[in-house]
């Protein structure tokens, strides 16, 4: 999916649907990455996931600028701070 933010900057969003009990690792992001700038010119590039991220993933994700959105524990976190 691709998208303009408010301030006008460019968002590319990767959705992936796994169980929740698999996990996305490294070479997921490592793929994203590749065409998420250059083919798709993203200023924000994010990657939804329905289960966790690897601590592989996350490293590298934070190495490159990516910005990693995990529903179960992302929107658990949320309901809490809102109760």
């Amino acid at each position: 999916m691709i998208g303009r933010l408010p301030d006008g900057r460019k968002i590319v969003v990767q959705c992936k649907r796994y169980a929740k009990h698999r996990t996305v690792g490294s070479p997921d992001l490592q793929k994203f990455n590749g065409t998420v700038r250059d083919e798709h010119g993203a200023d924000v590039p994010l990657f939804v996931a329905s289960c966790k991220f690897t601590k592989q993933a996350r490293a590298f994700a934070a190495r490159h600028g990516l910005v990693l959105f995990d529903v179960f524990s992302d929107c658990q976190r949320r309901v809490r701070v809102a109760r």
